[in-house]
């Protein structure tokens, strides 16, 4: 079912927080994969659409899911940090690109390293802290903050579509 207000599909209940994260990356990967088709009246449109994905992923691990982690301390609490510093060095980029117009020539390089670093960061979630959230958290606290971030997610997009232009 679309939430009416954004146009987006609602987020499955039930879903665990790594199946939601998992989604969101494959996401974020489908909107790079179109991005070189675009035009260059399109490319601010698809950046904006990544930015807005990327935002709202971020602010969801920040607020639930890292916490979540870091409370379990050890490597997991420092894979918690480095990846919170990762999504800093993100947050820099996406301003970067957000100064620049399309037709800069620095414009589609920009968004090349910005794919580049989402997926290394997701490649390192995924291979590192998915597995050791999986064993310290369990299925039900999963399944618990699944639904939280699911909630949150929505909220986010809400508040994103009131403030688009």
């Amino acid at each position: 079912m679309a939430d009416d207000r954004t146009g987006r599909a609602a987020e499955p209940a039930g879903q665990d927080a790594l199946e939601l994260l998992r989604q969101d990356h494959r996401e974020v990967e489908r909107l790079f994969g179109q991005y070189p088709r675009a035009t260059v009246a399109q490319k601010d449109t698809f950046f904006e659409g990544i930015k807005h994905e990327l935002d709202a992923h971020a602010a969801v691990e920040e607020e639930l899911f890292y916490p979540a982690l870091k409370a379990e301390g050890g490597e997991l609490a420092a894979l918690v940090e480095r990846a919170v510093l990762e999504h800093s060095g993100l947050e820099t980029l996406m301003a970067a690109i957000e100064g620049m117009q399309p037709d800069d020539p620095r414009y589609d390089a920009a968004v090349g390293d910005l794919a580049d670093d989402v997926r290394k960061h997701v490649g390192e979630e995924e291979g590192q802290i998915f597995p050791m959230a999986q064993q310290c958290l369990g299925a039900e606290r999963l399944r618990d903050l699944g639904e939280r971030m699911a909630a949150r997610k929505t909220a986010l997009r809400e508040e994103m579509a009131d403030l688009a232009p």
